[in-house]
């Protein structure tokens, strides 16, 4: 009888592998005391529905489980772990900006309003007007140089400070040029009496003579106008009659005694004795004719012949 039952019982069917077959194996059977718990409260079927749980988990605890896109590919690269890390990465950018947001200056563009841009020139420290830009040293508020760069200034948004330190270096730059112009002067006199002597006395001389003093000469040299034809004047009022002038050895002319050489002193004697007007007047029996003429000829005998002329 291979079909028996044993205690009621078909056989097949306390056939082991049979069991095997038709019963799934259990997961959970080894958790114990929280684990066990922790599963029993979930119900678990399997694995899979374990790692579903934990993603929920994850989502509700990422602040960045919801970003997306070019956001989502910036916090892997940067590798923000959580909100705090994200501020002190904004506050070190704040930091190299230099400033917060209320501080940062906006330029004014095309459609300005007037108050917009005069906000932004209030915050740059440019002044309201041209004419209320500060004098720098050694300008005036009627100098047309100044008015120039202050009208520049602001039309290029330039602080008051900055043209006060602007206006301090183009007066350093006049002295400077001034220096080096008087520096240029005395070097210039230095190499002429070095190099003639004899002249650079006798030009000496003749302005002494003709009232031109030291400080004529040199607002005359830096170029004031004014000086140079002063002197000018002074010297030919001194020299007299231009026309019986001779020529010196560097190609100048002169006829005051006092500016000649014993050479050209003696040249001169040569040459007015063949001179009719003056011998006419050398020779006027009218003393007062003949009184001018006697004494040049005299004074060119005391140069010809060596002695000082006071």
């Amino acid at each position: 009888m291979s079909e028996a039952t044993t205690e009621g019982a078909p056989v097949e069917a306390q056939n082991p592998t049979a069991a095997t077959e038709t019963t799934a194996p259990d997961v959970w059977g080894g958790l114990e005391g929280d684990a066990k718990a922790y599963h029993e409260q979930h119900q678990f079927k399997d694995v899979a529905s374990l790692i579903d749980h934990a993603r929920g988990l994850e989502a509700k605890t990422d602040p960045f489980a919801g970003l997306e896109g070019e956001l989502k590919e910036y916090r892997d690269k940067k590798g923000f772990k959580d909100p705090a890390s994200l501020l002190d990465s904004y506050r070190h950018l704040e930091k190299r900006l230099g400033v917060p947001d209320d501080m940062l200056l906006k330029i004014p563009g095309e459609g300005a309003t007037e108050k917009e841009v005069a906000e932004y020139r209030a915050k740059l420290g440019v002044p309201e007007t041209v004419e209320k830009y500060s004098l720098g040293e050694g300008m005036s508020a009627d100098d047309a140089m100044f008015k120039g760069f202050a009208e520049i200034a602001h039309e290029h948004n330039v602080s008051d400070t900055a043209f006060q330190a602007m206006q301090g270096k183009l007066d350093e730059f006049r002295q400077q040029a001034v220096a080096a112009q008087e520096q240029a002067f005395v070097d210039g006199l230095d190499e002429f009496q070095a190099a003639h002597p004899r002249q650079a006395q006798a030009v000496s001389r003749a302005l002494k003579v003709a009232g031109v003093s030291e400080g004529e000469v040199h607002r005359a040299m830096h170029g004031d106008v004014q000086a140079f034809y002063g002197a000018l004047a002074k010297i030919t009022d001194r020299m007299g009659e231009a026309t019986q002038g001779i020529e010196d050895g560097d190609g100048g002319v002169t006829t005051e005694p006092s500016q000649m050489s014993r050479e050209r002193a003696a040249k001169e004697i040569a040459r007015l004795r063949t001179d009719e007007a003056f011998q006419k007047q050398y020779r006027s029996k009218d003393r007062k004719t003949r009184e001018p003429a006697i004494q040049r000829m005299n004074r060119l005998y005391a140069i010809k012949n060596g002695e000082v002329l006071e």
